[in-house]
């Protein structure tokens, strides 16, 4: 009886040591989404369409995005058009560029490449598990539930993406968010740097 108990206590310890040091791999995103993050508690809005190889990033009036890239205090708009590159929309000045020409949309495996493991924490008051990308500029948690928590751009804060995962719907996207307005050839003069091998 006392071996028994003693091989019980062992497999018990044996299982929570596995686990602790698990380490768990990325999910991929669904292949089209949309959902609402937080910048400095401004609203903003990612939909992404990966049948369409498109995606859109709506940022709020005041987001660092629109004031630091763009000088402009009303809301800007990213498009990702199915064709590539990045344009930038700011509808309220009637103003839109081509940024980043060689820049597309991510495929929704891109988490699960050259990452780092970083653990599980609370992020947002979620327990998540956590990612780090290209040498640490790029931290990545995501919750148990598999749903997107936190994504940084280096140490700026103010464009770190607070995802709410209860306003996530996943279907694909209307054709509508991707067009690029009439008329917008113009290459933008935003001095940003060029992502397109951040995560390689």
């Amino acid at each position: 009886m006392l071996g028994e108990k003693t091989l019980g206590l062992s497999f018990i310890l044996c299982c929570a040591l596995s686990s602790s040091t698990f380490i768990r791999s990325p999910p991929p995103w669904p292949q089209y989404f949309s959902v609402s993050f937080l910048t400095d508690d401004i609203n903003n809005t990612l939909y992404y369409d990966y049948s369409k190889n498109a995606q859109r990033v709506e940022h709020g009036a005041g987001n660092y995005e629109c004031t630091h890239f763009y000088n402009s205090s009303h809301p800007c708009t990213l498009i990702f058009p199915s064709q590539g590159g990045m344009y930038v929309s700011i509808e309220a000045e009637g103003k839109c560029c081509l940024d980043i020409p060689d820049l597309g949309t991510l495929p929704p495996t891109w988490p699960q490449h050259n990452y780092t493991y970083l653990g599980v924490k609370s992020v947002d008051g979620v327990l998540s598990n956590g990612y780090s990308y290209a040498g640490g500029n790029h931290l990545y948690w995501v919750s148990m539930n598999n749903d997107p928590v936190l994504f940084t751009f280096k140490n700026i804060s103010s464009q770190f993406w607070h995802y709410q995962p209860r306003t996530m719907v996943v279907g694909p996207q209307n054709n509508s968010l991707f067009q690029i307005p009439p008329g917008c050839t113009s290459k933008c003069n935003s001095g940003r740097m060029d992502y397109r091998n951040r995560f390689k």
